[in-house]
């Protein structure tokens, strides 16, 4: 944990930290990296985790538009390209 924290202060960019804490699963790691972003930063950063409802709903929502059915005028320009 020390180790962690003395290289915490040698991190100069808060983004960094504040991307790095995004995936960091680990309570007592976690904190850590909370302290340091409140030390650096100007306290503008949301700490919680996205709960799982919002990560599923963002990958259903990226689902449907990829395989959403493909409009008249989309087959046809398809057909166009392809015939």
């Amino acid at each position: 944990m020390d180790c962690i924290k003395s290289e915490l202060k040698n991190v100069e960019d808060v983004s960094l930290i504040e991307e790095v804490l995004k995936n960091i699963n680990k309570e007592e790691i976690r904190k850590l990296f909370i302290e340091a972003i409140k030390e650096k930063g100007d306290g503008s950063c949301d700490y919680r985790r996205p709960t799982r409802a919002k990560v599923t709903n963002q990958y259903k929502e990226e689902d449907a538009a990829l395989y959403a059915k493909p409009s008249e005028e989309q087959l046809r320009r398809t057909r166009e390209l392809y015939s």
